[in-house]
């Protein structure tokens, strides 16, 4: 995984989704090597062709839907990780936009939302927020954000 993700700090996209990709067969189990997989996906959808890019947009989708329920105990015994939610509504909104869906964009962005603030009443954080106000701006307005990986 950390090779995969030295090659994205260096832009080598498409080398970076191959690691990430062995680093899952590797270790099928582990919930950060997915959520770096589906993150990487999210880029590439911006630097490939349309077709290409609603495809790794379903995967990454499918990954972090997976993902945003699972509780990491390791850490926080039953409370949730709040990140999946926060990659996968930033991404999957952002990148429809990208690809000139903006009525489903602004569906999503209405759910992620809705979502959101429901796991903001148990366990707010800045980041959740910052989230849920980017999506609020977008469905209303359609004030456009580009994806941002931390």
């Amino acid at each position: 995984m950390q090779y995969g993700l030295a090659l994205r700090m260096y832009n080598e996209h498409n080398k970076a989704h191959q690691m990430l990709e062995q680093a899952v067969i590797a270790y099928p189990n582990s919930a950060h090597i997915e959520h770096a997989l589906a993150v990487q996906l999210f880029i590439l959808c911006t630097k490939t062709n349309k077709l290409t890019a609603s495809h790794y947009l379903d995967k990454a989708v499918g990954i972090l839907n997976k993902l945003k329920t699972l509780p990491n105990d390791k850490f926080f015994g039953e409370q949730v990780d709040m990140y999946p939610i926060i990659t996968l509504s930033e991404g999957h909104v952002s990148i429809l936009d990208y690809l000139d869906r903006p009525e489903e964009a602004k569906i999503f962005a209405y759910q992620y939302f809705k979502n959101i603030e429901k796991i903001e009443r148990k366990d707010g954080s800045n980041r959740l927020t910052e989230t849920k106000e980017k999506l609020m701006k977008y469905y209303l307005n359609g004030t456009k954000f580009d994806f941002t990986y931390r």
